[in-house]
């Protein structure tokens, strides 16, 4: 992924995840952590193409946090609208009622998917964006 792209996702400039991180990313139960992996079907080796992700809200369990990522060279190609189609449902079938993400203000691709998917904009802090996507 370009550095902006780590940068949309994580927030924060990134280069690689730390131990805890790769951990909190990685260690997944399919009930309240759900991670959706696309992966090139060519080549001999499989790559992620992208992941999209939500985690249940431990104080409101109707509640998870999403966040969604697309390799550079397979953005706008329907991929991320895909990806989150499948975490929509994913999350209704475990009884999530809202996913909630934040969005830099400036990830003008991102904000036009969740928008474009119903999501709204609930909160504004500095240069970010919390959307709620009612399911």
């Amino acid at each position: 992924m370009s550095r902006r792209t780590r940068y949309f996702r994580f927030l924060r400039p990134i280069r690689e995840l730390h131990d805890r991180e790769l951990r909190y990313f990685t260690e997944i139960d399919h009930r309240d952590h759900v991670a959706l992996i696309a992966l090139d079907p060519e080549g001999s080796k499989p790559r992620s193409l992208g992941v999209a992700r939500w985690i249940r809200d431990k104080d409101e369990p109707k509640v998870a946090e999403f966040a969604l990522t697309v390799l550079d060279s397979y953005q706008g190609v329907g991929l991320g609208t895909h990806l989150l189609g499948d975490l929509v449902k994913t999350a209704r079938e475990r009884d999530v009622e809202t996913l909630r993400g934040w969005v830099h203000s400036e990830n003008h691709t991102m904000l036009y998917l969740f928008r474009k998917a119903g999501a709204e904009v609930v909160k504004r802090e500095s240069y970010l964006y919390c959307l709620d996507m009612s399911l």
